[in-house]
């Protein structure tokens, strides 16, 4: 393939573009995240399954390359440096994961067929075409007046057989309602009749229990006791008790408040110290995610154009 630089470039450009959006519809991820997010074990095992097998369907071995453009060339270079990305990372995960992420890799449905894929699509369609072609009749036998009418004479007969089942089908089914219909009527004329039952009686008013209640409150009042406890609570001294009471409280409140904050402050200090000691003691690297190796791959093959 003989072209110039800036037909690459352009035809880099393109495909990236075209690889990228294929990558976040297929994967649901952003391949330029603005920060680092932390994956769970099932969202880590979906990501590299997802990421191993669109960059294997589009970048791995395909059965031909025959009539590829330079964009599709582009787009294969990009996906097999994310192929060889992705499998040198999960050559480093655990073997359990490297196994659940096999199995989900099976799993999943077939990417879009994009870039060199599409070539693959046309060489197994010309492939079915061809055996299709095999098992037909010659051009002779099959384009003749006599073929060609008992053909149609096949078709009409087949469609007439088809209406005649389902009319008949139709006509059953018909008749099974009646039957139903008529066996319902005579086992409902056959029961006897229901007796009559009478009405609840009818519910008595609450008028006459929320007037007592009214008169009874009203009388409360009237109370030589009552009017004694109020002119009892509205004494000066009784105030002065009052307001003393809730000064206490207040003070009571306040310092239990300090005293709380205090030891949240202490225990925090505490927790520091031991998480510093922890992180001093033995520090273990963070996983790979699956945002710096489709970066990692991006960079690769955007320096090696």
């Amino acid at each position: 393939m003989d072209i110039t630089k800036e037909q690459w470039c352009k035809a880099h450009r393109d495909a990236e573009a075209t690889f990228r959006a294929a990558y976040e519809q297929y994967t649901g991820l952003d391949p330029y995240p603005l920060r680092t997010r932390h994956y769970n074990r099932r969202e880590e095992i979906e990501g590299y399954a997802r990421c191993f097998r669109l960059a294997d369907h589009i970048g791995g071995a395909h059965t031909t390359f025959d009539g590829l453009t330079s964009r599709d060339y582009a787009m294969w270079f990009i996906a097999s440096s994310l192929l060889c990305a992705v499998r040198q990372k999960i050559s480093s995960l655990p073997s359990d994961v490297q196994l659940d992420i096999a199995d989900r890799v099976r799993a999943l449905p077939d990417p879009p067929n994009i870039g060199p894929a599409r070539a693959d699509a046309r060489h197994y369609r010309r492939i079915r075409r061809t055996q299709h072609r095999a098992h037909e009749p010659p051009d002779s036998e099959s384009v003749t007046p006599a073929a060609c009418e008992r053909a149609r004479q096949a078709h009409v007969a087949a469609v007439e057989a088809n209406d005649a089942a389902e009319r008949s089908e139709e006509r059953r089914r018909e008749l099974e309602r009646s039957s139903m219909a008529a066996q319902e009527r005579a086992r409902r004329k056959a029961m006897p009749e229901r007796p009559l039952t009478s009405r609840d009686a009818a519910r008595p008013s609450q008028r006459s229990t929320k007037k007592a209640a009214r008169e009874a409150r009203r009388a409360n009042r009237r109370e030589p006791t009552a009017a004694l406890e109020h002119e009892v609570f509205q004494l000066p001294e009784q105030r002065e008790l009052r307001t003393a009471r809730f000064v206490a409280m207040q003070a009571r409140n306040h310092d239990e408040k300090l005293e709380r904050k205090e030891r949240e402050r202490a225990d925090a200090r505490s927790q520091r110290a031991l998480e510093v000691s922890a992180a001093q003691d033995d520090m273990v690297p963070s996983a790979p995610t699956i945002a710096a190796v489709v970066a990692d791959a991006l960079e690769v093959a955007s320096n090696m154009r």
